[in-house]
């Protein structure tokens, strides 16, 4: 069973999550924020999957309350919504289904051939869209019966009104985060031939459908043991991807011999007496991601598509990642992702993310990375993560910029992670560090902003280079707690050390956020400063920054933003004199 976070414990958890995110917006730029998280949602709501192509409403005035709109259909039918964060009172609902009726009386006009003759009007379904939990306020309207209720009716009637409430939101938002977070209980892999059995090793061929059938029915959890995710298809045919899904559409009786096809772990397992239905138990598809959603996005495929499947049964964790692992030798992954997947990966990072109520920057529109996001506005990528992960188990933080898997001390990853609650305390404190550097990036691009100074180090504020910031962040961290990360110790000792330092900085990131924000501008100093050369020209220094930061001593820098930081407090005291 799901184990959900809190905001997903119930509706009123989930309604104060919600109002946590959006009530310190104004009213326009909140209606606008929950209209675009409702653009992610919609299409996926079986109440609402009957219309396509959801989008906001062009019309930013006189939209007769229109927030979101669908295509149409062929016959002209389209779906037509209102979003609103919270509707509190029967006479708030019925001023809604009154701008519905205005809306639809100027479209029968407009349909009747003053304006757009092919806009056939009747034909329009209403959806209300709403964080709150309105089954009592719709019990009560029916029964006051106010000025729209007749128009109301109708559309009860006619089956043209879907009322999507924060219980609907919250249903989904458990679904997504159950099917993304957690390997599927059981599922049945039916191969066209008769399974070859070779020990704990089971080898079949599926149908492409069946392959489809199975990420519509347990999504992004099918991948959750998986080294990567879906990496996209771009219209480069050199592209594995590209290739993969010309494959599909054109020769797709050859995929069998073209393909790899997948590898499928699980914790057991059981052969029907046919011979062809095998059922797994907690498994996962641990290599083959990009040829199964390659499938799944091409949606209709021929029936003469078939799949090779490898099933390998193994109830020990880590001889599930030596699976993992060999799998995927035969891919263009690097050792460094083979090796760290089992403590950092995507999934995992997501997964964390939605834990907190946080969401990540993601291409992906249908994820439940992508809803939370837009509730949440945050800046948090996996690349970032990525690299502050590495630049506090390297045995120095600058050791990030090398991506080599010789630095990261693994003996102490390993302790690390053996200690209770480690993961959660990891990722909730550099999800903390990574918005609160957010706020102080910002200031600090400002303050930095002289074409006389800051041009040759501007690199180091671009928010899209996720290492010179992941390295800003690491070193406001330590100067804000008085911990050098670059101190030696070994296995079991760096393990303690490193929990010691997470266990303060989450404390700090929400006691000291003045502290760490001045710390991140003389991080920000320090480096620059440390970076320079005198007398150089600027776009040498720009090209040489880099290397530079790189084989900067990290004690050198620590030390000196420790001093900055106490200088501070200095002057402070004696201007209080």
């Amino acid at each position: 069973m799901t184990e959900y976070p809190p905001y997903l414990q119930s509706l009123s958890d989930f309604t104060a999550y919600l109002s946590d995110q959006f009530e310190s917006l104004e009213n326009v730029d909140r209606g606008q924020r929950f209209a675009e998280a409702l653009l992610l949602i919609l299409p996926h709501l079986p109440q609402c999957d009957q219309f396509f192509g959801y989008k906001l409403n062009p019309k930013k005035s006189h939209d007769r309350g229109i927030d979101i709109l669908s295509d149409k259909h062929p016959d002209g039918h389209r779906a037509v919504c209102q979003s609103k964060l919270r509707i509190s009172s029967t006479e708030e609902l019925d001023s809604i289904f009154s701008k519905f009726q205005s809306y639809e009386g100027e479209a029968i006009g407009e349909q009747e051939g003053v304006l757009f003759a092919d806009e056939f009007a009747p034909r329009l379904t209403y959806i209300i869209a709403t964080g709150s939990d309105i089954s009592g306020i719709r019990r009560r309207y029916a029964e006051r019966r106010l000025s729209s209720f007749a128009f109301y009716s109708t559309l009860v009637e006619e089956g043209r009104v879907i009322f999507v409430d924060g219980s609907i939101l919250l249903q989904w938002l458990r679904r997504s985060y159950a099917r993304s977070t957690t390997l599927p209980a059981s599922f049945t892999l039916r191969s066209a031939r008769s399974w070859l059995q070779a020990g704990d090793v089971y080898l079949g061929v599926l149908s492409g459908q069946d392959v489809i059938n199975l990420v519509d029915e347990y999504g992004d959890g099918l991948f959750f043991e998986n080294i990567r995710e879906w990496l996209g298809s771009t219209e480069d045919n050199l592209s594995v991807n590209s290739s993969i899904t010309q494959t599909i559409k054109t020769q797709p009786e050859r995929m069998l011999e073209r393909n790899n096809g997948i590898t499928v772990r699980c914790e057991g397992l059981s052969l029907d007496e046919d011979g062809q239905a095998l059922r797994v138990e907690r498994a996962a598809i641990v290599n083959g991601c990009q040829t199964t959603m390659c499938l799944w996005h091409s949606r209709e495929v021929s029936a003469s598509l078939e799949i090779f499947v490898k099933v390998v049964r193994t109830p020990d964790s880590a001889s599930a990642w030596s699976i993992a692992q060999s799998a995927n030798y035969q891919n263009p992954v690097g050792r460094m992702e083979l090796e760290l997947a089992r403590y950092i990966r995507p999934q995992l990072v997501a997964r964390a993310a939605a834990k907190s109520g946080e969401g990540l920057k993601t291409d992906r529109a249908d994820s439940l990375a992508a809803v939370l996001r837009s509730y949440t506005q945050t800046e948090i990528t996996y690349s970032l993560t990525r690299h502050m992960f590495l630049g506090i188990f390297c045995r120095r933080p600058n050791q990030l910029f090398q991506d080599n898997y010789t630095n990261v001390q693994m003996d102490a990853l390993h302790e690390f992670f053996t200690l209770p609650d480690a993961e959660d305390r990891l990722y909730s404190v550099v999800f903390a560090a990574i918005k609160s550097g957010r706020v102080a990036l910002d200031v600090a691009i400002k303050q930095f902003s002289s074409e006389d100074y800051a041009k040759p180090f501007s690199r180091l504020l671009d928010a899209d280079r996720y290492k010179y910031q992941a390295y800003l962040l690491l070193l406001a961290l330590c100067a804000t707690l008085r911990i050098d990360l670059s101190e030696a110790a070994e296995g079991a000792a760096r393990a303690r050390n490193i929990n010691a330092f997470l266990v303060n900085a989450d404390n700090a990131l929400v006691e000291q956020p003045k502290v760490f924000s001045r710390a991140f501008l003389f991080a920000y100093k320090e480096l620059a400063r440390m970076v320079a050369r005198s007398a150089e020209e600027a776009g040498k220094t720009q090209q040489r920054l880099a290397n530079r930061v790189k084989d900067a001593p990290f004690r050198d820098l620590y030390t000196n933003l420790c001093m900055e930081l106490d200088s501070y407090e200095a002057a402070r005291e004696i201007d209080q004199i």
